[in-house]
């Protein structure tokens, strides 16, 4: 297998109304935004995809299969907004929406985030809120295995990715989402942190972000601002490099942009020049 062939590139956010006009179907047109780029990956919701009727789900279905665009599809599940029995009665009802979605719509990859929670807090603390993800994802996680379906959980700026490759030991079938702008939100260094987890990993948000540090500001704080891939402070050529050598074999790593264009009412120049970036890396995909 050829290296390049080892990336799916796609888009994941944002959106700003340019990129939409397409079509007056936000679905529509955002299929059709990604091909119009030679992109082959989109994510989406799963209760979005179950909601599509009709004509509707036919044009979707079609330009889909036209385009070649695989879904990173995310469930929508809230491991910390409900007890731990409500999380599994949520994972019960969700698995079979997932089963009768997945070989239609091409989904290649199940999305997870944490929710509103932190590896700093000291409510529910850092071990047990890693008890209740592995207890709330183990039977999505392996249930879609069944399915030939990978899952992985996404550092949301809420856990070190080092957390996260702890919890892929710990759930079996279960991998990492790497957002690689996310990582400076919590302190850690993104390429060291695609190191880490890189032989976890089944896909990511491809993300630059600009940094300072603010020690005069009261209070202290890091600020983080987005920018345009090879615009900004993260490595994003070292870590590719890490992650088409160290990635797991077997599908494709669904890579995706994700990037917040400035200015965002003339977000094309920036988003052509993210696009070139991930060109230079060399993937035939791109």
């Amino acid at each position: 297998m050829k290296r390049e062939s080892r990336v799916r590139w796609g888009h994941a956010l944002g959106w700003p109304p340019k990129f939409l006009e397409r079509d007056p179907d936000e679905l529509v047109a955002r299929i059709l935004f990604v091909a119009h780029y030679g992109l082959h990956s989109l994510h989406v919701g799963v209760d979005q995809l179950a909601g599509l009727k009709g004509e509707h789900r036919r044009r979707v279905l079609e330009l889909l299969e036209e385009h070649r665009i695989a879904l990173v599809a995310a469930p929508r599940i809230g491991f910390f907004k409900q007890d731990e029995a409500a999380t599994r009665r949520r994972v019960e009802e969700i698995l079979p929406v997932i089963a009768s979605l997945k070989d239609v719509f091409g989904i290649s990859l199940i999305h997870l985030g944490a929710g509103p929670v932190h590896r700093f807090m000291a409510d529910p603390s850092l071990p047990e809120q890693m008890d209740r993800l592995a207890s709330g994802i183990a039977p999505l996680a392996r249930e879609c295995h069944g399915l030939g379906l990978r899952t992985a959980i996404e550092n949301h700026g809420d856990y070190y990715v080092s957390d996260l490759v702890g919890l892929c030991r710990r759930v079996p079938h279960l991998g990492l989402f790497l957002d690689t702008g996310n990582c400076f939100l919590c302190g850690e260094k993104p390429l060291e942190a695609a190191r880490d987890g890189a032989p976890f990993l089944f896909g990511g948000h491809f993300k630059d972000q600009k940094v300072r540090p603010r020690p005069e500001a009261k209070p202290l704080h890091f600020e983080v601002a987005n920018s345009g891939l090879g615009e900004g402070h993260v490595p994003l050529r070292e870590i590719y490099e890490v992650i088409v050598r160290n990635a797991p074999a077997g599908p494709p790593i669904e890579l995706q942009i994700e990037t917040f264009p400035q200015p965002w009412d003339d977000p094309i120049p920036e988003w052509e020049r993210s696009v070139a970036f991930i060109r230079s890396l060399g993937s035939a995909e791109a």
